[in-house]
């Protein structure tokens, strides 16, 4: 193994296929930019589909929701895996964002059913596990973009259609939970006195604003921490410090990842949850700082690299009591 991750064997694609449309090179800064804009739309898609999902679970249910989930990225896996061999830099970005569509949905209906199904003393711990998951797929998504796995020029359309198994996988679950849905909205519909709850009235009622702006917040400072930054560019940042192995330090940070999950789904019902989110929010806020001091000085010597691996390592276990 060495230190070549699957960014630059895609932007090897980029820049390939660029040369072949336009019949010149692609400059460094339209790279970036064209990389920066393929990674950013999963976000741009999961954005869409969250502002969306009230409107999809309450006309279709949440289990039809969940299959129209699935449906998406297989979407997505069918454009993003045809994308070399078409030498199609749109394909790949249009599988992103349906992809990022597929995430928005799946991360939203899912906590919630993890929710309800719950005991309630024990329901922080099961909202854990949900994230124990994503850092268990994050952690296989970096054995796989390993060079001798999937990370190569001609493997890696594979590496980006893995999500596929799950979404087949997740199927039969949610044909299997239909039944216990329905149970669950008869039981909603002999609710008296209650009023369906409009994204306007989420927004015009004053009883919900407090909580409302304490959710935005959360999630705001969540997906503002930095994580999925760390996720995507780790590779790079440690090849800059002139670490021997990026890609292995980049795992490395994703099996911590992981095992501070675990820690977490013991230690949330011990301390409470608004107690570890308090103390994640501020140390998170100071390790950023360090990083972006950090990484403006890399080229410098001393102790400044040693920042960088300390502030990469605390965000990664931070994320995990978010």
């Amino acid at each position: 193994m060495n230190c070549f991750s699957p960014t630059q064997v895609i932007e090897e694609f980029f820049n390939q296929t660029w040369k072949e449309q336009f019949q010149e090179p692609m400059s460094l800064h339209a790279l970036t930019m064209l990389w920066s804009f393929t990674v950013s739309t999963l976000a741009l898609g999961a954005t869409v589909s969250v502002l969306t999902v009230g409107i999809v679970a309450d006309h279709y249910g949440r289990c039809n929701s969940i299959l129209i989930a699935n449906s998406l990225s297989l979407m997505a896996v069918a454009f993003m895996g045809v994308s070399k061999t078409a030498g199609s830099l749109e394909a790949l970005i249009v599988g992103r964002f349906l992809i990022g569509l597929f995430c928005g949905l799946n991360m939203t209906l899912i906590p919630l059913y993890i929710q309800d199904i719950s005991p309630t003393r024990i329901r922080g711990a099961f909202s854990t596990m949900n994230q124990l998951s994503q850092t268990v797929g994050i952690f296989i998504g970096q054995i796989m973009s390993l060079e001798n796995v999937l990370g190569t020029s001609r493997w890696w359309p594979l590496m980006l259609s893995l999500s596929a198994i799950l979404a087949i996988l997740q199927t039969p679950e949610a044909q299997d939970i239909l039944e216990e849905i329905e149970k669950m909205k008869e039981e909603a519909a002999n609710l008296k006195g209650t009023q369906d709850v409009t994204m306007l009235r989420l927004f015009i009622v004053p009883s919900y604003k407090q909580p409302i702006l304490i959710a935005l917040i959360l999630n705001a400072s969540t997906k503002l921490s930095g994580f999925n930054a760390i996720i995507n560019y780790s590779t790079k940042i440690f090849r800059l410090a002139g670490v021997a192995h990026p890609t292995h330090t980049s795992m490395g940070i994703g099996a911590i990842n992981i095992l501070f999950t675990i820690f977490s789904v013991f230690l949330v019902e011990r301390l409470g949850r608004r107690s570890l989110l308090m103390f994640g929010q501020f140390v998170m806020a100071i390790c950023n700082m360090l990083l972006t001091l950090s990484i403006a000085t890399l080229h410098l010597v001393g102790p400044y690299v040693f920042l960088l691996f300390i502030g990469v390592l605390l965000v990664a276990i931070l994320y995990t009591y978010f």
